[in-house]
């Protein structure tokens, strides 16, 4: 068996890169106001079907497999880079300095299980051009969650079980390198799914017309002066101070209530009444992620739990 440090250094597929989506709520006064003044110049407040996609966010783990150029079978974590043997990933672990835990062994138990999945690695093999393939998505690892009844929680969010297959429910939404036709090895991962290993498709959400023209009201001031408010917010001028602060608690009070207005339009989720949010794809804009009330309360009881035991 090859060590970590060796297979690293011979494997052909390159770490991905985490790449985050811009957050709704943490986008700066600036870019909030620029992303607004977008709504208020191009769609007069309403975004229109036609031009806006919105799919639903996932609360499960990142997940990356895939074949190498030679069709080995690889996982990857957020920063692990490809992993091929078991035992390779705690020794990652451990090369990090950190224990071995239940994380860990689970994530050994992953690559076990995808790696003897014969179906599966036809697929990927189907698609290999000889420069291999990975497909980027996110995991709902049943052994990972807390089960509660007919609910299950993987993060944050509780899904009804019965939604879910019974050990692995996998949502790819990126496939490498570009030229691989994603829609269909997306689809073939699809029609091999199983009761207990399940592909699916991003939930694409179909919404009416997003009107946000009372929201782009309330700053529509803020808005026929775009290059004066842009200015004043950017000020570093001591004199600039006051106005700049008025000016950063309208904005964050507009964000919030975007937040809101989005959030109406979205009644439920794929796997049950939770959900973690949506993801906006606008044209000509930047995807933008916008959480729910319930994620975003149960992310902070986390956080504050976390602190309490420290």
């Amino acid at each position: 068996m090859l060590s970590f440090n060796d297979f690293q250094a011979l494997n052909e597929i390159k770490a991905t890169n985490r790449v985050g989506i811009q957050h709704l709520d943490k986008l700066t006064p600036t870019k909030f106001l620029e992303l607004m003044y977008v709504f208020y110049k191009e769609f007069g407040g309403v975004l229109p079907k036609s031009k806006v996609k919105v799919t639903e966010k996932v609360d499960g783990s990142s997940i990356r497999f895939g074949v190498d150029g030679k069709n080995n079978f690889f996982i990857e974590s957020s920063y692990s880079g490809p992993i091929y043997d078991e035992g390779d990933y705690t020794n990652y672990v451990i090369s990090r300095g950190y224990e071995a835990n239940e994380i860990s062994q689970n994530f050994e138990n992953l690559l076990k299980l995808l790696k003897s999945h014969k179906a599966l690695n036809e697929v990927l093999q189907k698609h290999n051009k000889g420069e291999g393939v990975k497909v980027i998505g996110e995991m709902m690892y049943n052994p990972m969650a807390k089960v509660n009844g007919n609910k299950i929680r993987y993060v944050y969010m509780d899904y009804d079980k019965s939604k879910l297959a019974n050990v692995l429910t996998v949502v790819p939404f990126s496939v490498e390198p570009e030229d691989i036709d994603k829609k269909a090895l997306i689809k073939d991962l699809m029609a091999i799914s199983t009761k207990d290993i399940r592909f699916d498709k991003i939930h694409q959400i179909d919404t009416s017309n997003i009107d946000l023209s009372f929201e782009v009201k309330n700053i529509e001031t803020l808005l026929k002066n775009f290059d004066q408010t842009l200015a004043a917010l950017k000020s570093r001028k001591k004199a600039d101070k006051e106005e700049k602060e008025i000016l950063k608690g309208i904005i964050q009070s507009s964000q919030a209530e975007v937040r809101e207005k989005i959030l109406s339009y979205i009644k439920n989720g794929t796997y049950g009444e939770e959900f973690e949010g949506v993801v906006l794809e606008i044209i000509g804009t930047a995807a933008l992620k916008v959480t729910s009330n319930t994620f975003r309360k149960r992310m902070a009881q986390a956080k504050q739990s976390k602190k309490d035991k420290k």
